[in-house]
């Protein structure tokens, strides 16, 4: 990729695309995010077998380093291979069964299979693109997206498309990993908007996260901000964005806040105070409350959202400050 190393000449013929035909289980480390950073920053594409598991690719590097294009594999008839890992951007030809895609030996050549086989097809691809001229790498790497084939286990390698897509300067959308949040919580996604030019990025949530893109119109990398409100159902949830014709979506987890005793206690008035305890219980105190009738009312918070839900054990009692030893049993 041209990058001085100490003792060595420079390289007069840096790499424009790097493939890397391997994956290894486990999360990017932060020495090969920066060297793939400092490879980016050279305009270098990096393109990344997703792994030959049968899993999710994010779970594998350098599939799931930041700025890597990774490849998932399909057979001759355009299914995803079972051994591929799942998820990937971009698939392409990686044989399957008694097919395969032929690649060299020691001496010769052979028939191969693997998501290896399929990310140099993608490299090649991005090889020819960057041959009709000096365009961005985002926008070569927009073009061979955008071109690409839309299939029911997801986006197909398409050369001749992707070359048509360069010309007319395509756009494409690349989410990167997924958001995991509680709710009350917010987080953020990378989002790559691979295009020649910024883009307007409409955004729409499921459920009623909140969600939005910053900067927006964008170009490169923009970042997704979601919110999840108090009260969130948890389960799975999507963000959708779409721009320039290409879209993405956003896989957003909402997990279940840990279960809790919520007491409440209300004035005649409607004027109300509450407090969490551990889901077990334990002592509890209400300090600075006005004279008068108050109503107790004791819930075990099993989803978390705060609200008392009519399978939710509750106890409820009647006490008037200042009072002592006051019990409440949750059933």
């Amino acid at each position: 990729a041209g990058i001085p190393v100490p003792g060595l000449p420079p390289n007069p013929h840096p790499a424009q695309v790097v493939n890397l035909s391997l994956s290894g289980e486990g999360p990017c480390s932060p020495a090969l995010q920066e060297a793939l950073d400092e490879v980016r920053a050279r305009g270098v594409l990096v393109v990344a077998a997703a792994g030959n598991y049968g899993r999710d690719y994010r779970d594998y590097f350098p599939g799931n380093c930041r700025g890597v294009l990774t490849v998932g594999a399909v057979g001759p008839d355009g299914r995803l291979a079972p051994y591929s890992n799942r998820s990937a951007p971009l698939l392409a030809p990686g044989g399957d069964g008694a097919s395969g895609v032929l690649g060299p030996t020691l001496g010769g050549h052979r028939l191969l299979k693997g998501t290896s086989q399929a990310a140099p097809h993608v490299s090649a691809a991005l090889a020819l693109l960057r041959s009709r001229g000096a365009a961005s790498p985002e926008a070569l790497e927009g073009a061979l997206l955008a071109g690409s084939r839309s299939t029911p286990e997801g986006r197909l390698l398409d050369a001749f498309a992707a070359l048509k897509a360069l010309e007319g300067g395509g756009v494409a959308l690349r989410v990167e990993g997924r958001l995991a949040l509680k709710p009350g919580e917010e987080g953020s996604l990378a989002v790559e908007v691979l295009s020649p030019y910024p883009v307007p990025v409409r955004v729409a949530a499921e459920g009623g996260l909140a969600a939005y893109l910053a900067p927006n119109p964008a170009q490169g990398t923009a970042y997704l901000r979601v919110r999840a409100p108090t009260g969130t159902a948890p389960r799975a949830y999507r963000v959708r964005l779409e721009g320039g014709g290409a879209w993405a979506t956003a896989e957003v987890q909402v997990e279940a806040l840990p279960a809790r005793v919520v007491l409440s206690a209300c004035s005649e008035g409607g004027a109300c105070r509450s407090l969490a305890l551990p889901s077990e219980g334990g002592p509890f105190r209400l300090e600075g409350l006005s004279p008068g009738t108050y109503r107790l009312l004791a819930f075990l918070d099993r989803d978390g959202d705060g609200a008392l839900d009519p399978e939710e054990p509750r106890g409820e009692a009647e006490a008037r400050p200042p009072a002592r030893g006051v019990r409440l049993l949750v059933r």
